[in-house]
């Protein structure tokens, strides 16, 4: 699940396009399919999946995944096409969402239109009323863009509870959310948000190495909890304790002595 592909990863929602150009290569080890054709039992498939429809998708990711041949979905805000992303005004910096124009030149290439609500809220939190609003796709759109187009749901901010995913479940074949689905429902499938340091796409030499770093970092701060915990334990720290207490009482006394003394 990508958000922003941009000249500059500026915040953690942004990939570069160069390392989006590198993590596409690396999806070679894959078969990449649409959602309709996704089997969450096949470790070897992979969908490619951006939310929000910005413009910048379009720019800088379309024609890389022209490049490689790979079919991947775009999940629009209905109320945000062609403007800005101020759904997430002072969380994100400002964003274009895509045009139509640009909506019609990537479900012309390799995209497939999905929907991601009207507006973005928090459907969890909304009533049932809001939550089958926010699902409805505009006839303009579903005319635009008919079947396979508009098929599946991406919950906004992942958020959904039983509630969501049965209006879900009246209107769209499938649905997809980031941390708080499972593999096994298609309508709370989880995905990985990729971000520019994502270690998904690392070569298996790249992956031995990360990992010797994080357990020689891990060992050391053993090593370290250990050497404090000998000290804590030990008979010389327990009995200097006092000792040591007085000399840092002595010391902020001296300060302030000091300071008192250079006023005069």
């Amino acid at each position: 699940m990508y958000h922003n592909i941009s000249e500059k990863a500026l915040t953690k929602w942004h990939v570069s396009a160069g390392t989006f150009e590198r993590q596409m290569a690396y999806l070679q080890n894959y078969d990449v399919v649409y959602l309709e054709n996704y089997n969450p039992n096949n470790p070897k498939q992979a969908v490619i999946t951006f939310d929000d429809a910005y413009s910048d998708v379009v720019k800088y990711a379309l024609p890389i995944l022209e490049k490689w041949n790979y079919p991947f979905e775009i999940f629009v805000i209905g109320n945000h096409i062609g403007k800005s992303n101020y759904f997430d005004s002072g969380v994100e910096p400002e964003s274009q969402c895509g045009d139509m124009e640009e909506l019609e030149l990537a479900a012309s290439s390799l995209a497939r239109l999905q929907w991601h609500s009207r507006s973005h809220p928090r459907l969890a939190t909304m009533p049932l009323h809001i939550v089958n609003r926010e699902l409805d796709v505009p006839d303009y759109l579903t005319e635009l863009f008919p079947k396979p187009h508009f098929r599946w749901f991406a919950y906004p901010y992942g958020s959904h509870n039983e509630k969501t995913i049965s209006a879900a479940r009246l209107k769209f074949d499938g649905a997809v959310s980031v941390n708080l689905g499972n593999d096994i429902d298609i309508y709370q499938l989880n995905r990985i948000t990729v971000v520019e340091d994502s270690k998904l796409f690392l070569s298996f030499h790249e992956k031995d190495m990360w990992f010797t770093k994080m357990e020689r970092e891990l060992m050391i701060k053993t090593e370290q909890a250990a050497t404090l915990k000998t000290i804590l334990k030990s008979r010389s720290w327990r009995y200097t304790a006092p000792l040591r207490t007085l000399g840092k009482f002595a010391t902020n006394i001296k300060t302030h002595l000091n300071a008192g003394s250079s006023k005069l």
